[in-house]
């Protein structure tokens, strides 16, 4: 039971980042970055580069939970 709740914590966690770095890059401004005639590219982009930054970011913000709740269960076993 315990391993269901944290894999559906981990996945809400990696949503919601995949989400906001996808709400910070639709900001950037795409058409100076790309031309005219490739702008459909900008889209894909956005969301490659939002799955890619999401998933890196909340990587590191799992790892930290799993290491903070490895040293409670350590401490809490003494």
């Amino acid at each position: 039971m315990m391993t269901l709740i944290y894999s559906m914590a981990v996945l809400v966690v990696r949503i919601v980042f995949v989400l906001l770095s996808y709400l910070v890059f639709s900001k950037l401004k795409w058409r100076e970055a790309f031309s005219n005639k490739n702008y459909y590219l900008a889209r894909w982009a956005c969301i490659l580069l939002s799955i890619t930054v999401g998933q890196a970011v909340s990587s590191y913000f799992i790892e930290i939970i799993d290491i903070i709740r490895g040293i409670i269960f350590t401490v809490m076993s003494l």
